[in-house]
């Protein structure tokens, strides 16, 4: 959305990545990180989850297994932990609700669609900048997560953020 700005969203993300992954990206068993995306302008909530290899039960080599390993919300819930983010989305919501009121129909979908996405691009920026200074640590998958698994900004982020094992393995999801 041209009107809105998503960098102190971005900022604040990677903020508070910066305090939540240290203990992850040191743990052995840890292997993915997801945030989970909110996907509608009255959903004012970033949540992550990650996912431990010691909780793997699937028979290996099975979509079980696959589906178990790369599918973020087969793993361990976390209570919301983007406090900041979160006021700054808030804050967000607020402006796009301004911006929408007097939209309608194929008009309001498309501008709440590139609210969805400018969402989804700061989580993805601030992820991004910590792989990059290497604050994953062992956390060889990281992923944005939605419900709507066919948004394209998902395959983007799988492909911006993952390389080796992550990127052979779970491809196949990410089309």
């Amino acid at each position: 959305m041209q009107s809105l700005n998503f960098d102190e969203l971005a900022e604040a993300i990677y903020d508070e990545l910066a305090t939540i992954l240290p203990p992850l990206a040191n743990n052995p068993d840890v292997f993915g990180f997801a945030i989970f995306v909110p996907e509608d302008a009255g959903a004012v909530c970033f949540n992550y989850t990650y996912g431990n290899e010691s909780k793997m039960t699937a028979r290996a080599g099975t979509m079980d297994a696959l589906d178990q390993r790369y599918s973020p919300i087969e793993w361990i819930p976390t209570l919301p932990a983007f406090k900041n983010s979160n006021r700054v989305l808030k804050s967000l919501v607020e402006q796009f609700k301004q911006i929408s009121q007097d939209l309608s129909g194929n008009k309001l979908y498309k501008v709440h669609g590139e609210f969805i996405t400018g969402c989804a691009r700061a989580t993805l920026l601030a992820m991004k900048r910590h792989k990059e200074e290497g604050t994953f640590g062992t956390i060889w998958y990281r992923v944005l997560a939605m419900t709507d698994d066919e948004d394209p900004i998902l395959v983007e982020a799988f492909k911006t953020l993952n390389d080796g094992r992550a990127r052979k393995e779970a491809a196949i999801l990410y089309k």
